[in-house]
């Protein structure tokens, strides 16, 4: 039992380091709330406060100018566990019945709650433009950020101020370098605090889907010495290497309810975003990372159940660190 659990664990690891590397992008977007065990189940996640304003000038004597200084968006998360179990034989492991397909299966299973998470972390890119969706297991899931609408909206509600901004690029268009600018401009022009006060936000990442034509776009655009769209090659490049290009591979992957498998939304492939890496208002609510369990033997027929297991949410509170194209005309 000891060299099973020992060899399982093994395999695990090596899958998760190829899955992490090649796969698993989302995460890198989210911030980590680590509860651990026996802290309950619900939490709150809360935005930063924001201290907004300038200094003004005073006369000699006179009090200090009173900044305005506001709560952030909060909204409530409740964890859910997912886990994933395979069952084996005595003779499958014992006499390596189907030639060693034992490490492959154990391999998939360990990579189960892997996938799972990632593709929970795509989900509210994927349903962008919706409040909610509902998951494989049939749950409808609340994707709405602190302002009550979805995440990517023309019209997002600020908590002190009369003002609205956007984060979803006008009339959808596929990526090009005017597209780009676009969303660059709702980064540095129409983003505001919530007192309504500008801020510049600078995105760090370029994310697109499984589109290889729109992926293409994306590297000619900052790898090129000169811009893709001018005949004069001696004129430089704005874009060249101005933001990191992310290929997710969940964001254009839908599901029926208890499926047992993702299947491609085509109407989803050429979707592109802009996100700032640094920015924390998106969050993963975790008690158990994903974990493998030691095998389970049956007491009759020495078969062995292999399984896994994760308890998490995630949870988009603040809006203000991404800006997607839909990239279908809309928007």
């Amino acid at each position: 039992m000891a060299e099973a659990v020992a060899n399982y664990n093994v395999t695990y690891h090596k899958a998760l380091t190829d899955y992490l590397q090649n796969k698993a992008i989302m995460k890198d977007f989210y911030t980590v709330m680590y509860e651990g065990p026996n802290k309950g189940t619900t939490f709150r996640a809360i935005e930063a406060w924001t201290a907004s304003g300038v200094a003004h000038e005073i006369g000699e004597g006179d009090d200090p100018w009173q900044g305005e200084v506001s709560p952030g968006y909060g909204k409530d998360v409740t964890v859910y566990q997912r886990t994933y179990s395979i069952s084996m034989t005595w003779f499958f492991q014992y006499h390596n019945k189907y030639q060693g397909q034992e490490q492959k299966l154990i391999s998939d299973a360990a990579l189960a709650t892997m996938e799972r998470l990632e593709f929970d972390l795509s989900a509210p890119f994927t349903y962008c433009t919706s409040t909610a969706y509902t998951n494989i297991d049939g749950r409808s899931v609340d994707i709405t950020t602190g302002d009550g609408v979805c995440p990517a909206s023309a019209s997002h509600a600020l908590l002190n101020s009369s003002s609205s901004c956007r984060n979803l690029v006008a009339n959808g268009p596929q990526l090009s370098a005017g597209a780009l600018e676009l969303a660059q401009d709702i980064g540095k022009q129409q983003i505001l605090d919530n007192n309504g006060t500008p801020l510049m936000v600078t995105y760090t990442d370029l994310v697109v889907n499984n589109d290889q034509a729109t992926y293409n776009v994306a590297m000619k655009l900052m790898k090129s010495y000169a811009p893709t769209d001018a005949p004069n090659s001696g004129v430089h490049n704005p874009f060249m290497g101005v933001f990191r290009v992310r290929q997710a591979f969940y964001i254009d992957r839908t599901f029926s309810v208890g499926g047992k498998a993702f299947t491609f939304d085509s109407t989803k492939k050429k979707q592109w975003m802009l996100i700032d890496s640094s920015n924390k208002g998106m969050y993963l609510w975790v008690t158990q990372y994903p974990t493998v369990m030691p095998p389970q033997t049956a007491q009759l027929n020495y078969n062995k159940t292999w399984a896994a297991s994760a308890v998490y949410e995630p949870i988009v509170v603040d809006w203000r660190g991404f800006v997607i194209s839909t990239a279908d005309g809309n928007g």
